[in-house]
């Protein structure tokens, strides 16, 4: 079962990133629909959704649940999380040239934020669904998942474009904290689905409504990943 999940995670986010890969390819004949922004922005999202609601038990039945690693518990996934982040901004300091300039990034980075929030959150508590090990009933969808596959998608994004290997990676680390949660028991894999389908969701259609900030000078900036006992999220300070 661990292998289909990993295999399942790994298929969704190569195949994301295939199809922003060839868009700038116009020699191709691709239908309209295919080259249309809503197509991109939201077919991986829809797989992930469609899976996740096809497995989906509102009393959070035991059928997808790993339980083959009694006791495993790492904090991996607490902070696996927000690695692609960090790597995004640390090559942008190494001077690797990035699709978008920092502030850019930065306010495209508020905007997922904020537009991820506002699905995970309202669904936790209108599906009401307890988690594997009855530590709460905010089970679905997973929260760490979802702020992966933003990460993950954020980089992909920005770095993407020089080599897929980026995108593999960003992905992979996503995929691992989805992976985590389950074996920690604390989410089922509809869970984790349907938050990877989020963040890749709320990024998309980030960059894709974005309205650039050009011509002007670089600011200071501070980006830092906050976790508490409840809550995670990104602190961002724009020094004027």
């Amino acid at each position: 079962m661990l292998r289909r999940i990993v295999l399942t995670f790994s298929l969704i986010g190569v195949l994301n990133g295939q199809l922003y890969a060839q868009q700038a390819d116009t020699a191709v004949f691709k239908p309209k629909w295919y080259q249309s922004k809503v197509f991109k922005v939201t077919f991986a999202p829809a797989v992930l959704a469609i899976g996740s609601l096809i497995l989906f038990d509102p009393n959070g039945g035991p059928h997808t649940i790993i339980s083959d690693i009694p006791g495993f518990n790492s904090y991996l996934d607490d902070y696996l999380q927000f690695v692609p982040i960090a790597i995004v901004y640390g090559m942008d300091i190494a001077g690797v040239e990035a699709k978008n300039d920092a502030l850019n990034q930065s306010l495209m980075l508020l905007k997922v934020e904020a537009i991820m929030l506002a699905l995970v959150y309202p669904l936790k508590y209108i599906t009401n669904v307890p988690r594997p090990n009855g530590a709460s009933n905010h089970s679905f969808p997973s929260g760490h998942t979802a702020q992966a596959f933003v990460a993950a998608t954020f980089m992909h994004k920005e770095f993407g474009h020089l080599s897929i290997w980026y995108s593999i990676g960003a992905y992979a680390m996503a995929t691992t904290t989805g992976v985590f949660r389950i074996l920690k028991n604390k989410h089922r894999l509809t869970d984790v689905l349907m938050g990877a389908g989020i963040g890749i969701l709320a990024t998309n259609i980030a960059y894709a409504t974005h309205r650039y900030k050009r011509g002007r000078k670089p600011r200071n900036f501070s980006l830092l990943p906050t976790y508490g006992e409840k809550t995670f999220g990104l602190y961002f300070q724009l020094y004027l």
